[in-house]
């Protein structure tokens, strides 16, 4: 058994390699972009990050002791050899090594993705599989004006009205970070949900789960509706097909040839939307972190905008651009599992 699985997986594994390498030019070109953008925005870290009565000295000390008094080249060459092993240099503002300070806030920024895209699948594609079932009916109606709500609501209003609301008016959730103060939130894996159960703490798992309801449904609300509308036309446009109307000609219950049929027929366009959607979330959670006090990647990616703190800022631009092209791999790769008529090669 374990041998097939080796063997299975075998041609997977060589394929993402060779993607993957494919896609170093892609990553190296949006490092080079970010850096010479970061560095044409007005104002000088040195001047940011000296005190008021720092002195021209002490303020050019500082520019050479961030190696800021170097050509672009230069800086761009120094960071992109360090960045290959991993290093992306010190942090301006924390003083630390840039990879430590993404590490410690990146666990929260996907916990917030993957809750919120479990809610938006959960929703999205029982939704989207009814209304294209039934085109033009009350449900598909109905349906479709919970997608183009979920589509039209910035994220931002969204996280303000649910603040006001369930949090404000009827305390029934809180309204901003991770976990309430004084629990225990000693971190083994990063995500306060996992780390909870493996500590086998009840009451530090249901506050945590309570802090993440309300950021996780503001982002999970538009993707709800993108994911509904995507099923909702995959589905409508698979009942159409001959093995569709043969499977109905063999006797089998509707819900037997929706379900088995039309949405495993219908998974590759669902799953390549909810892949993308997914790898926006990860970079599109900004503003939903600052509403909700979230301490992520989206809050110390504005804290290293306001600082110009431009190590930190283009590590971050680097892990976001490296998640989401290895997701796409995922994804990419995937579609041979789900129907077997596609080839990899």
């Amino acid at each position: 058994m374990r041998a097939a699985a080796i063997s299975l997986l075998r041609p997977f594994a060589g394929q993402f390699a060779r993607r993957a390498l494919g896609v170093l030019p892609v990553v190296a070109l949006v490092a080079l972009l970010v850096f010479l953008l970061i560095h044409a925005v007005p104002g000088d870290p040195a001047e940011l990050l000296s005190p008021e009565d720092a002195t021209k000295a002490d303020i050019e000390r500082l520019r050479v002791q961030l190696g800021l008094d170097q050509s672009l080249a230069m800086q761009f060459w120094l960071f992109m050899r360090h960045a290959l092993t991993g290093d992306f240099g010190l942090s301006f503002k924390y003083g630390e090594p840039v990879g430590g300070v993404i590490a410690s806030h990146l666990p929260a920024t996907l916990e917030l993705a993957l809750a919120a895209s479990l809610i938006a699948v959960a929703i999205g594609v029982p939704l989207g599989i009814w209304a294209g079932s039934r085109p033009n009916s009350w449900l598909d109606n109905l349906a479709s004006m919970v997608g183009f709500f979920g589509i039209s609501v910035p994220g931002f209003w969204m996280g303000i009205m649910l603040i006001l609301v369930v949090a404000g008016s009827l305390h029934w959730l809180p309204s901003s970070g991770r976990t309430e103060i004084g629990l225990d939130a000693r971190a083994i894996t990063g995500f306060l949900l996992l780390d909870t159960l493996l500590r086998g703490d009840a009451a530090g798992f249901a506050s945590t789960l309570r802090h993440l309801a309300l950021p996780a449904l503001t982002l999970g609300i538009n993707m709800v509706g993108i994911i509904m509308r995507v099923t909702r036309s995959a589905v409508i446009e698979t009942m159409h097909e001959d093995y569709v109307r043969t499977a109905r000609a063999t006797g089998q219950t509707e819900r037997r040839v929706l379900w088995r049929h039309v949405l495993r027929n219908a998974l590759v366009v669902i799953v390549t939307v909810v892949g993308l959607e997914l790898g926006t979330l990860l970079s599109g959670s900004i503003i939903v972190e600052t509403v909700f006090v979230w301490p992520g990647t989206g809050s110390l990616l504005i804290e290293a905008l306001q600082g110009r703190d431009y190590p930190l800022l283009i590590g971050l631009v680097m892990v976001y651009t490296v998640l989401f092209v290895l997701l796409n791999l995922v994804i990419d790769l995937s579609y041979a599992l789900i129907d077997p008529r596609i080839r990899l090669d």
